[in-house]
């Protein structure tokens, strides 16, 4: 069953299933070590840095996805605003977020571009086979480590508001879609105010060190997420 982890190696390893009852199955896991810098996937080992680099370009994609989701609420609520009266500076803010709005446009199309590019740099082999079809479920990410992460980081997977399972009908082209962001609008508002724009860019380095990390743990979760599809689909959500 996925998840399972072995013992932590520099060697790759297989975590032994019965699949029904009678058949014994050998299913690839992830071992890693620090000193090398390379994430085993059954027989094959891979640089760290291949997969930790589409997790990262992943998760911009995802901000300002959800950053844009936010900003689209805003401009909707400026027009009602001007639409009642449209004084100087109602219309002054509005255009002040289209431009905005237009601007992260043309960033979440180079985003898409990045993380094309660095899925194409993943070599052929079972960890581009994993990834390919993670990512053809398009719940892939209510798998259950994923929805624990949200969990754990206080997401709306933490809350009743049901935003992460309903981001699959809503994102664009399938891209950019998954758990909360620093970009949230439903978390912005449960917290009362947004981080600031330094306040992001640490949260978002930390984010890179824990990946990055000596210890493979979070990593190594992160990444059987990403590219490790397991035998069944057990998709969680909060009120499942």
């Amino acid at each position: 069953m996925f998840g399972e982890y072995r013992t932590l190696s520099a060697k790759p390893g297989y975590s032994y299933t019965y699949t029904d009852g009678w058949t014994l199955s050998a299913n690839p896991v992830y071992s890693y070590t620090y000193t090398d810098g390379w994430v085993y996937h059954g027989r094959s080992r891979y640089s760290c840095e291949s997969v930790i680099r589409i997790i990262l370009a992943e998760t911009s994609l995802r901000s300002t996805v959800q950053r844009e989701d936010a900003l689209n609420n805003k401009i909707r609520a400026a027009k009602k605003l001007a639409d009642i009266d449209s004084n100087s500076s109602q219309l002054r803010q509005l255009k002040q977020l289209e431009k905005e709005l237009e601007k992260l446009k043309k960033t979440r199309a180079d985003q898409v571009r990045t993380l094309y590019e660095w899925e194409c740099m993943l070599r052929v082999g079972s960890l581009r086979r994993g990834y390919i079809s993670v990512k053809s479920n398009p719940a892939w990410y209510l798998r259950e480590e994923l929805v624990e992460d949200c969990i754990s980081r206080g997401g709306c997977c933490s809350r009743d508001c049901g935003c992460c399972e309903r981001r699959r009908l809503s994102a664009k082209n399938g891209k950019g879609i998954g758990h909360c962001t620093l970009e949230c609008m439903c978390c912005i508002h449960d917290q009362g105010s947004e981080f600031t724009a330094e306040e992001k860019k640490d949260f978002n380095g930390r984010f890179g060190k824990m990946l990055r990390s000596n210890n493979p743990a979070f990593l190594l979760r992160i990444t059987n997420a990403y590219f490790s599809k397991p035998l069944f689909w057990k998709i969680k959500t909060k009120h499942k």
